[in-house]
């Protein structure tokens, strides 16, 4: 965890310098306050006014403990969070705290309006809360004195200190293209490459009026200022904030889109933007193949795992009370953007996930991806960029190679990525979408499925010991959770997309690099 932590004084300029910071290093801001604007989709004075300043306080801790495991951020914290005694508690375990210490007669220059300030009505106000703070701030590792210094200067002092490390110049690493029946779109590779959006949607021929991002609330307070400031001032941008979580990927959401869409008068010329992770992925993809009948949306995918899966592929969709993805349809993007840049501020515990998807590309189809997965573990772990854009690209090309050959699942080469996800995904549905990741679930599913093929004949046990060290070793899950019974197993697969005859349609590895589809029958399958 590489996270600078902001406080001080409301006026003591934490925003302006947090973004400075992160303007010249690889930080991403984030701001409590605008978070919790954007979770409750109002600003701070409406929650005041509305909840009183104990709700505020329980949305602030809550806000924390929500970003307590994200890294390589500076957080801008609001001036009254720290005078609760678990908010400093959670704010120690985020990061390095620093202490902006601003004098009073300073405050007083800088606060001349006080309207945005919930808890400073007047001048008087501000003196008496400036007191009551006085010693709030000092749990802080250390402290800058800030006045009479510019926003500049304080920035590269803090930089220095920390000998925090230059921002990335954009760099393209590969441009790999896909190519169906239903569209030919490229897959940019890249660090810090958003910076050239507007270079790859003039490449697309899309000449949009209005540009639509749909995000969440904590990817939209990373990600979504910055991709709004490299767009250009042409284009009037919209942004829709979804509700997080597998259990909002349901029609109630895109009803919500859609109703936003038509208020807001877009039209079929118009661009959808998916930023997030594959749920807002599916939720955006399915939406543009649906409004007025089809239109046109741009990937770009912040988690390991949307990176190399969900975002490429053209397949979108929703869950259903039955099950996951019970509604959907293929239709491929204009455009994916994989900025690996975004991969550095994820929990570890996300960024594993995605590691499962790269290890089933490595499994079914690429002996040499699965060795480096093994070599490189050191370097994968501390999320270099080299090692990254290789596993990347080569997830991708894998994936690129099937999805031409059976766009569609029409003749079960596609079939050959549902690797793991037959038992994944009802781990998922039976843990309600909560306890386990989806990378997780899939990690589980390749050990069982790869113990079968052992069982069977088609993969021999030396193999099978290399899977289940691998998923291992990146602190995936091998087991399936003892809640979960062989008979809940049972009953879930007659809902399976996969399930023909009483039979399923499984791809099974044959060694390291090579799989092949096979049919076992559901009684058989543990």
């Amino acid at each position: 965890m590489n996270n600078l932590v902001l406080i001080g004084f409301p006026g003591s300029g934490k925003d302006s310098i947090g973004k400075e910071i992160a303007k010249k290093t690889d930080l991403i801001y984030f701001s409590t306050d605008n978070y919790i604007s954007l979770k409750e989709k109002m600003n701070i004075n409406r929650i005041f006014e509305n909840f009183g300043e104990n709700y505020f306080r329980k949305r602030e801790q809550k806000a924390l403990r929500r970003i307590n495991n994200l890294n390589n951020i500076v957080v801008s914290t609001g001036g009254g969070m720290p005078v609760h005694f678990k908010n400093s508690n959670l704010l120690k375990g985020l990061g390095k705290v620093i202490k902006l210490d601003c004098k009073l007669s300073d405050i007083i220059k800088r606060i001349r309006n006080t309207e945005s300030r919930p808890l400073i009505k007047d001048m008087e106000s501000l003196k008496q809360l400036f007191e009551e703070r006085k010693n709030a701030y000092d749990f802080a590792d250390f402290e800058v004195n800030v006045s009479n210094k510019s926003i500049q200067d304080i920035a590269d002092f803090i930089i220095k200190k920390l000998e925090l490390k230059p921002k990335q110049r954009a760099h393209l690493h590969k441009v790999i293209n896909i190519k169906t029946k239903q569209k030919k779109y490229p897959v940019y590779i890249g660090v810090n490459i958003v910076e050239r959006i507007n270079e790859y949607i003039k490449k697309s021929n899309r000449n949009p009026n209005k540009i639509i991002v749909i995000s969440d609330a904590l990817v939209s307070e990373l990600y979504f200022d910055d991709l709004k400031g490299n767009l250009n001032n042409e284009y009037d941008i919209l942004h829709f904030i979804i509700k997080e979580g597998e259990r909002n990927k349901n029609l109630n959401t895109v009803k919500e889109i859609y109703d936003y869409l038509l208020e807001n008068r877009v039209n079929r010329n118009d661009l959808l933007i998916s930023l997030g992770g594959g749920i807002v992925g599916d939720i955006t993809g399915f939406v543009a193949s649906t409004f007025k009948r089809g239109i046109g949306y741009v990937q770009i995918p912040t988690t390991l795992l949307s990176q190399v899966d969900a975002s490429v592929g053209g397949k979108t969709g929703i869950n259903h009370k039955q099950g996951k993805n019970m509604i959907g349809s293929f239709y491929q993007p204009d455009m994916v953007i994989i900025n690996v840049s975004y991969l550095k501020t994820l929990p570890d515990k996300i960024y594993n996930s995605g590691i499962s998807e790269i290890i089933k590309y490595g499994i079914i189809s690429d002996n040499n991806l699965f060795s480096l997965l093994e070599k490189k573990r050191d370097e994968i772990i501390k999320r270099e960029d080299e090692v990254l854009l290789k596993i990347i690209e080569s997830s991708i090309a894998i994936k690129g190679k099937i999805v031409e050959e059976d766009e569609n699942e029409d003749c079960g080469v596609r079939e050959l990525l549902n690797f793991g996800h037959t038992i994944g995904h009802i781990i998922e549905k039976e843990a309600k979408y909560k306890k386990i990741s989806h990378g997780e679930a899939v990690a589980i599913g390749m050990v069982e499925e790869s113990r079968i093929a052992k069982q069977k004949g088609y993969l021999d046990k030396n193999d099978f010991e290399r899977i289940k060290s691998l998923i291992d070793f990146y602190e995936l899950p091998v087991v399936i959770p003892k809640n979960l019974t062989k008979e809940n197993i049972i009953n879930s697969l007659s809902q399976d997309k996969k399930v023909r005859s009483n039979r399923l349609i499984l791809p099974m590895p044959i060694k390291i690099g090579e799989s092949k589809i096979k049919e076992v029958l559901c009684k058989e399958y543990l």
